[in-house]
């Protein structure tokens, strides 16, 4: 990995976490005051960060490539575990702000994974060659 590369992927996921506190204070706005401004803003900025990881695919060592697309079951696993495990908690108590905060969390969650799908079919199909070691 570059020093260009690793300086894009740490400025990236600092990106990505900001999104990701956004959401996380946007829904508990959204549960007092039905205000979605900052919901609507973290995840656009989730969006954002994820095509552009897409994008560093062409960027990345071949041998990183082969590890995403082997290890994906893995990670697609653990993107929607969270979800899964808010939905069985909603199950055991029905409670609105459960069920909103599932919602959210698999929006996130639906967003990461169809990334997670679109890097993979990009490597397998060869678009993405990535760079020789």
């Amino acid at each position: 990995m570059t020093i260009k590369l690793g300086l894009m992927k740490v400025f990236i996921s600092l990106i990505n976490t900001i999104g990701s506190i956004l959401v996380l204070l946007g829904f508990f706005i959204f549960l007092n005051a039905e205000e979605t401004t900052l919901l609507i803003i973290g995840l656009f900025l989730i969006i954002i960060t994820e095509a552009a990881s897409i994008n560093m695919l062409n960027y990345e060592e071949k041998r990183k490539l082969e590890n995403t697309k082997d290890e994906f079951l893995k990670n697609i696993g653990m993107i929607f575990a969270w979800p899964v495990l808010l939905f069985i908690l909603y199950m055991m108590s029905p409670n609105k702000a459960v069920l909103s905060f599932t919602f959210i969390m698999t929006i996130t969650a639906a967003i990461k994974a169809i990334s997670l799908i679109i890097k993979v079919y990009l490597i397998d199909k060869r678009i993405v060659i990535g760079r020789q070691e």
